[in-house]
């Protein structure tokens, strides 16, 4: 009687077959990844798009009056309320100048930021700040008027943006003037060591940052380097207003 031989992987061929299997899948998850990542900065411009929009809508709605950052001394709303911080809820965004233009919870946080109140374990309602010099700025040299966006002009001045998950606390980005080296807060790194912008003029960007000062948060008001060429990017697209 005769019997099919049979075959079989010795110990060695499955090791070669998982190796190999290791240094493909090795290849591969940087790839998948950068891929996940694409898709996650596309929702953040898609969410800062609508954003900008919304900011845009209530300056025409209003006269060319500009949205304000933060309340001094007075009651006023700002386009969002709440320091998150210390507080998780949605309230914040619901009683915003901007939440009857824009009324989707989800807009508000970028995809990328998986971060939780510090002390809680809630995820933050918000990823995003305004430019502090636009009707917020405490000198009192901020930008009231969507008219006043002349130097620079609007397409070069940033309204909305990523701001770093550990310093993000209320409604407005900080901005030190030129010539002063510090970051007041810290702009987000979390999309492949950059940020997404809106500006006035209603385009979207990506930043990729060039030094290092601004990827790692230590404290409010933090030093950066004479010169720091992404503090300088910053400063350069806030409005100087006589």
């Amino acid at each position: 009687m005769n019997r099919t031989p049979r075959f079989s992987f010795t110990l060695i061929e499955l090791l070669v077959v998982i190796a190999i299997i290791a240094i493909l899948a090795a290849l591969l998850l940087p790839a998948l990844s950068n891929a996940k990542e694409s898709g996650r900065r596309a929702n953040c411009l898609s969410n800062l798009r609508q954003l900008q929009i919304a900011w845009q809508g209530y300056a025409d709605d209003n006269e060319g009056q500009l949205p304000l950052n933060r309340t001094i001394g007075a009651s006023a709303r700002t386009w969002c309320e709440g320091n998150l911080q210390v507080d998780n809820t949605i309230h914040g965004l619901t009683n915003g100048l901007l939440y009857s233009y824009v009324n989707s919870v989800g807009v508000y946080v970028c995809p990328s930021d998986r971060t939780a109140q510090i002390g809680g374990g809630v995820l933050k309602p918000r990823s995003y700040s305004c430019n502090d010099w636009l009707n917020g700025d405490p000198s009192g040299k901020w930008a009231e008027l969507y008219s006043q966006l002349v130097n620079p002009p609007p397409s070069d001045v940033f309204v909305f943006l990523d701001e770093n998950e550990q310093c993000i606390d209320n409604a407005y980005l900080g901005v030190s003037p030129p010539g002063n080296w510090s970051w007041y807060n810290l702009p987000a790194s979390r999309h492949s060591r950059g940020c997404v912008l809106s500006f006035a003029d209603g385009h979207i960007a990506y930043w990729r940052w060039r030094g290092n000062s601004v990827l790692r948060f230590i404290r409010y008001y933090q030093p950066a380097p004479v010169g720091d060429p992404d503090l300088k990017r910053v400063q350069a697209a806030i409005p100087i207003v006589p």
